[in-house]
């Protein structure tokens, strides 16, 4: 048995026409109203997903300067503690778990 990983549940359940309302880490509404809030998932350990295919990237994108020196890096995007709380973004959500 796998262990539980949220968007890869709601991508099955989604793909097969299921009903994903039991998806952990989902908040289910209908009708603009909150009608569940389900359970957290555990985090997901990184070290267990699949290396990165590299090949998708341009080779000259994936060098970055840091500290006098360049590094090989994955670009990766995460909450930058921004104070604003645009409508389009999840980092006010972020910030109140």
């Amino acid at each position: 048995m796998r262990l539980k990983n949220a968007l890869i549940d709601l991508s099955e359940k989604i793909y097969k026409q299921e009903d994903y309302s039991n998806v952990t880490n989902l908040w289910i509404k209908k009708s603009g109203k909150l009608v569940k809030k389900n359970s957290i998932s555990n985090p997901v350990d990184v070290n267990k997903n699949p290396i990165i295919d590299t090949s998708l990237f341009e080779e000259n994108r994936l060098y970055r300067p840091m500290s006098g020196k360049v590094y090989k890096m994955y670009p990766v995007e995460t909450i930058r503690g921004c104070p604003y709380t645009c409508k389009f973004c999840n980092s006010p959500d972020q910030m109140q778990l």
